[in-house]
This record gives C-alpha cells, structure tokens and sequence, in this order.
C-alpha cells in the first residue's frame, strides 16, 4: 500500500517535531546562528543538517539536540566566517577556500577508529608544505570531522 506512513516514520517525524521545539525555547543568543542559517539558507540547513543525526547522536533526547544543533551552527559561523552558509564540500567554492582544499588533500588530517566510540583525529604537520596557509585549518578539520560524524566529539592527538 503506497502512501501509508509507518510507526517509524510518524515517530521520527515527531521526534523531530519536537527538537524544532525545544530549539525555539531555547536563548536567543543560542540559537541565533542557527536561526540565520534556516532565515538566509533553508536549503543548507535541510541538506547539511539533518535532525535525525543530532538525535541519534544524544540518544533521542530533544533538548540535548538542539543544543548541539545551535552549537554546531555557532561553531560553523565562527570558523567558516563569511563562507558559513555555503555547502560543505571540497570544490574550493563552498565553505572551504581553495587553500582549504589543497591542505585536507596532503592527507595531514587522519581519523582513527580502533575503537569507534573513541575516535581519534590526528594532525600530522610533516605532510603541510612550509609554504601551506594554515590558519583555523585545523579548526576547519574538526569540523569536518565533526559533520562526517553527525557532530560527534572526539578526541584529537
């Protein structure tokens, strides 16, 4: 039967729902990177940022969501600056710069899972040319990590 919605799904829809919620009763300084991201680039928020990853990774606790969904947000416009609400792919037109690109392309950013509920993210300068541009790179590493991991801490070496 096409179109009948299931269990899971009207319950994923509302635990959704109900993040929407608490990120609206949350303070407004909190939240006001994310409330410009949905007002300037709804579609980068839908496509970037999808509610049911920050809920699996606070174990469906709504409240606990939307927190890291306004810190991510937050994080992202401190370190992105004026590329911020630009996708996050390595074309060198996105969030990240050219230079950017080149940097993650040495390789010098390494993520070990030898134990998944630990990850560890390793630096290794040597692979950086002398000449590399690397500022807040290291930072911009993270948060790629970070959104390959639907914003999951880890630990960096």
């Amino acid at each position: 039967m096409e179109g009948l919605i299931s269990d899971q799904d009207s319950s994923i829809r509302y635990a959704e729902e109900q993040v929407l919620r608490e990120l609206a009763l949350l303070d407004k300084g909190m939240v006001a990177a994310y409330d410009e991201a949905t007002e300037r680039a709804p579609w980068l928020v839908e496509n970037e940022c999808k509610i049911i990853d920050f809920l699996r990774t606070e174990r469906y606790d709504a409240h606990k969501a939307a927190v890291r969904i306004a810190r991510y947000w937050t994080l992202r416009k401190e370190i992105f600056r004026d590329r911020w609400l630009r996708p996050l792919h390595q074309t060198g037109f996105g969030a990240l710069d050219s230079n950017d690109v080149a940097l993650l392309r040495t390789g010098f950013c390494t993520l070990w899972l030898k134990d998944p509920s630990n990850p560890i993210l390793f630096f290794d300068q040597a692979r950086i040319a002398s000449n590399m541009i690397i500022p807040g790179a290291i930072q911009k590493g993270h948060i790629l990590h970070r959104e390959r991991q639907h914003a999951r801490p880890c630990n960096s070496v």
